[in-house]
Parts: C-alpha cells; sequence; structure tokens
C-alpha cells in the first residue's frame, strides 16, 4: 500500500487509528450505558465527539492508501450504525 499522504508513515496513521477506535468504542459504550438519563445537548455533543473520531479515522485510513470503497463501507456499518440507535 502506497501512502496518498507522506506527512506521516503507515505506522503513525495505524497508531492515530488504533487511538481513535479505543476512544469510539469507549464513547458507544458510555452512550448505551447513559443516554436515556441525558438532556439532549449532551447526546448531541457526544455523538458529535464519535463522529469525529470516525472521521480521522476515515482520513488516515485514506492517507495511508486503503482503497476508498473498503474504507466507505466500514464508515457506514461500523462508526454510523450505532449512533442510530
Amino acid at each position: 500500500m502506497e501512502l496518498r499522504d507522506k506527512l506521516n508513515s503507515l505506522e503513525g496513521y495505524q497508531e492515530i487509528i488504533d487511538k481513535k477506535e479505543k476512544f469510539i468504542q469507549r464513547d458507544i459504550k458510555e452512550y448505551e450505558e447513559n443516554h436515556e438519563t441525558w438532556l439532549k445537548d449532551r447526546i448531541n455533543s457526544h455523538i458529535a465527539r464519535i463522529y469525529m473520531y470516525s472521521n480521522q479515522i476515515l482520513i488516515s485510513k485514506y492517507s495511508m492508501g486503503q482503497p476508498i470503497s473498503s474504507i466507505m463501507e466500514e464508515y457506514k456499518t461500523k462508526f454510523l450504525a450505532p449512533c442510530h440507535h
């Protein structure tokens, strides 16, 4: 795989992806456990943060040189779907 963006290394992008995926899993779990007691503003803020992390993963995978079609499919199923409960 050839890097599209050479401002980072393959390992550097993978580190970003790994970190952001952990943050997303943590935030999804917190959302699932608590959203019924949260005010609407907190829910919106929490979901916005999940989207921000997932966008950073999308950008990192694109920069790594991964195929766009696989990036988009993963983005839809892995990151967007959990937020639409």
